[in-house]
């Protein structure tokens, strides 16, 4: 089973439409919004983050790309295409397109990362803005986790179970890609964009979302543990840049 299908029979039976820190942290970093701009999303799923981040900048097109539930978004109102991301083909946009690209949750999906930026940077206009967040791999957790001897949270060594990881009931991810800051930031650099900004976001709300959307009530004590190791202000689960493209 190639990576696209692995990663559309994990998500074809979870949608992910809940609006947890990370997302909320996205919209924050949105830029001043110019007359009606062009605002793509890369990854949109049902395109629920997209209508929010389109709402918030006053969107004249919006526009969505990815390989599920791109149905339900083309129902929301947003133009969704389907795409392997995967398959090395370019983005079916003209050059210098967009004013806005969002890619959330996304990147980490894919094999050649260096070829989305690529791409990002080429349909994104010269005064435009990119926002990218990414699952962080040296976060405090993996790092604790590591250190006790269990497999992070979206580190998975199988497509059938997450064997080794503390959280073995939970979801799987499909994640193939794992940065830490220090590798974001370069190859973000290396793709020709300009890091604007930086910020980060834990992975409670998150998983509080995940469990409610599977039916499950989470133990009084995991949810002290979440809430305890949620106060750590560094080294979080999620990181989200802001970027523009380099001034040469």
């Amino acid at each position: 089973m190639s990576i696209s299908e692995t990663n559309k029979r994990i998500w074809d039976d979870f949608v992910p439409d809940y609006v947890d820190e990370r997302v909320e942290k996205v919209l924050a970093m949105l830029p001043r919004a110019t007359a009606e701009p062009e605002y793509l999303d890369i990854g949109c799923s049902t395109g629920g983050a997209t209508l929010l981040v389109a709402g918030r900048i006053g969107a004249k097109t919006v526009k969505g790309i990815d390989f599920v539930h791109t149905e339900e978004a083309r129902k929301r109102g947003v133009d969704a295409i389907d795409c392997d991301l995967n398959s090395g083909n370019p983005l079916p946009y003209e050059d210098k397109s967009f004013h806005l690209v969002t890619c959330m949750e996304t990147l980490e999906h894919l094999h050649d990362t260096d070829f989305l930026l690529s791409e990002i940077h080429r349909v994104l206009r010269d005064d435009g803005t990119a926002i990218i967040d990414i699952p962080r791999l040296d976060s405090m957790m993996n790092v604790l986790l590591l250190l006790f001897g269990f497999q992070p949270p979206g580190v998975e060594c199988s497509t059938v179970g997450r064997y080794g990881a503390i959280n073995s009931g939970s979801i799987l991810t499909g994640h193939i890609s794992y940065f830490t800051k220090r590798a974001f930031k370069e190859i973000l650099k290396s793709s020709g964009f300009t890091i604007l900004k930086f910020d980060q976001s834990g992975q409670k709300s998150d998983w509080e979302a995940v469990q409610a959307k599977l039916g499950r009530t989470p133990g009084t004590m995991a949810r002290l543990l979440w809430s305890l190791y949620d106060i750590f202000p560094f080294k979080k689960d999620y990181m989200i840049m802001k970027v523009s493209k380099e001034v040469r």
